[in-house]
């Protein structure tokens, strides 16, 4: 993960309906890092309906939203051996995982990064590593995968005529497998620069202002389109701020860097859900639980934001987005709650955030920070010489669980729940009607399947799941909760997991636990 001075800083078709609205939320019990003791008895479940036209056509699901990213250094954080092969464990489980579009080769690291050295300096220790993952194993790792790749170019320390002979490579010479002996998957994504309107707060020499910025892109554009006209290239921008705070010490960098840019590109490029991210100390429990499940409209919400940036900067043009880093993120330098990126909550923001990308339209991807290892972001952990071996983190099951789902056409959804006011909380704004339930609905031919993020802290959900032009025959429920959401062990089975099989028919009856993500997957 980054470390920098300003860290990061089409509506849908599901409908939303709510009642009964909470004035606040309640304490959140068996959680660390704040005050207060949970009810002596069990509080009463709120009812829910979810209505779902099961006959509609629906609209086909996207399922590059269910992307990641690997870095080059430290054996592709972990996914390879000594000897630079991949791990058996690690890589059962991120075919496991099922990941759409792997980007490539890093974040921050990219920009220290050049493809055709056997060695490359880590962006951060400034050490030279022997680059194990190389473009022609992360192109397998597609293989073996399914996944599309990304690639990020260095646009900082590199050279556009390095850039272009990187797709010539990748898209006209095209290797061959060392695993299957088959043509390596073409790269037809592609990124100028990483995070360009950042200042590293270690690397000074990696700062770049945006009218330069815009002038190397421009070369870098030209020369990569000279050799594959084909290929789809992101440009990265910011707004100004988020929730009125700062996420760019460069104010303007988007107009400065579009004012500038002469040759065409294909999306627009942005790392807008990091969330909550509280910027000072002294959160509470319940304010940084209020601000996970609140921050994935705040996403959607600065979509909006940037697609009128767009549309006045560049009228009349077509561009879409793509979310290439996201992840939870609680906090940078304030304590304990650095690490709960890893927590059930966090997984729990993924699950919403990823419904909200699946319900965007104009989103062409997004990517995950990271696939594994990279301290607490990755959504594998394991393998790092500890002799704890390959596992899933809290994120890597709701990724699993996304995966199961994100199938066929996606299906209008209308919820009536019971919501709360939030407060505002880092780049997460207040709040003052946020529905305690949503869903993700898919079809593919005779399977529905939903996944329900139930975002009570303290009550279960009384679930009436009624179907319209269908009847239900099988049905199987598939439960994530857990006890402490805010648990931050570096271990697996943080969620605890539960199969059910409830009654079919037009109406299903469920019970969700507070704080869970579940899976429902009916036989029509």
């Amino acid at each position: 993960m980054k470390r920098r001075s300003f860290l990061r800083s089409a509506l849908g078709s599901s409908i939303t309906t709510t009642t009964a609205l909470v004035a606040s939320l309640p304490w959140l019990p068996g959680c660390g890092g704040g005050g207060g003791s949970a009810s002596p008895t069990e509080p009463a479940p709120h009812a829910v309906t979810i209505n779902v036209d099961a006959a509609a056509t629906g609209i086909a699901v996207n399922r590059r939203v269910l992307g990641s990213n690997v870095e080059w250094v430290d054996r592709g954080d972990n996914l390879l051996d000594s000897s630079g092969h991949f791990d058996p464990t690690m890589l059962g489980l991120v075919q496991a995982m099922s990941p759409a579009v792997l980007r490539y080769p890093g974040g921050l690291q990219s920009d220290t990064f050049h493809w055709e050295q056997a060695d490359n300096e880590h962006a951060f220790t400034r050490a030279m590593q022997p680059t194990l993952m190389t473009p022609q194993r992360l192109l397998e790792l597609c293989e073996a995968t399914g996944a599309e790749p990304l690639f990020t170019v260095n646009v900082v320390t590199g050279s556009a005529d390095e850039a272009a002979r990187w797709v010539h490579a990748a898209n006209i010479d095209r290797a061959v497998s060392s695993i299957t002996g088959r043509p390596l998957p073409r790269v037809d994504f592609w990124e100028i620069g990483n995070e360009p309107y950042l200042k590293v707060d270690s690397r000074p020499d990696l700062d770049i202002a945006p009218a330069e910025f815009a002038r190397r892109a421009n070369l870098f554009i030209r020369a990569m389109r000279a050799v594959d006209p084909t290929i789809r290239i992101g440009l990265p921008l910011t707004q100004d701020t988020r929730n009125d705070l700062p996420v760019t010490p460069y104010p303007g960098f988007a107009r400065t860097v579009l004012d500038g840019l002469t040759e065409p590109f294909d999306f627009v490029a942005v790392h807008n859900a990091y969330l909550p991210f509280a910027y000072t100390a002294g959160a509470s429990t319940n304010d940084l639980y209020a601000g996970a499940i609140a921050a994935a409209e705040s996403v959607r919400d600065d979509f909006v934001r940037m697609r009128a940036l767009l549309a006045e900067l560049r009228p009349g043009a077509t561009i879409p987005l793509a979310v290439t880093e996201h992840a939870p993120l609680f906090s940078l330098g304030l304590g304990a709650t650095d690490d709960w990126s890893t927590t059930p909550l966090g997984a729990l923001y993924l699950a919403d955030l990823l419904r909200v990308f699946a319900d965007t339209p104009d989103l062409l991807l997004a990517n995950h920070w990271s696939l594994s290892g990279n301290g607490r972001f990755g959504a594998l952990g394991g393998n790092d010489g500890s002799g704890t071996g390959g596992f899933n983190r809290a994120s890597a099951d709701v990724l699993t669980l996304a995966s199961q789902v994100l199938h066929g056409n996606r299906l209008d959804v209308a919820i009536t729940c019971e919501s709360v006011a939030t407060p505002a909380i880092g780049l997460v704004p207040a709040r003052s009607a946020l529905p305690l339930m949503s869903a993700l609905i898919t079809r593919e031919g005779n399977t529905l399947r939903a996944l329900l993020i139930h975002k009570d802290s303290t009550r279960d959900a009384q679930v009436r799941f009624d179907l319209a032009g269908a009847s239900a025959g099988r049905a199987s429920l598939t439960t994530l909760t857990a006890p402490d959401v805010t648990r931050t062990d570096n271990a697996p089975g943080l969620w605890q997991r539960s199969v059910t099989a409830p009654a079919g028919g037009t109406s299903v009856a469920l019970n969700l636990p507070p704080h869970s993500v579940v899976l429902l997957e009916l036989t029509m």
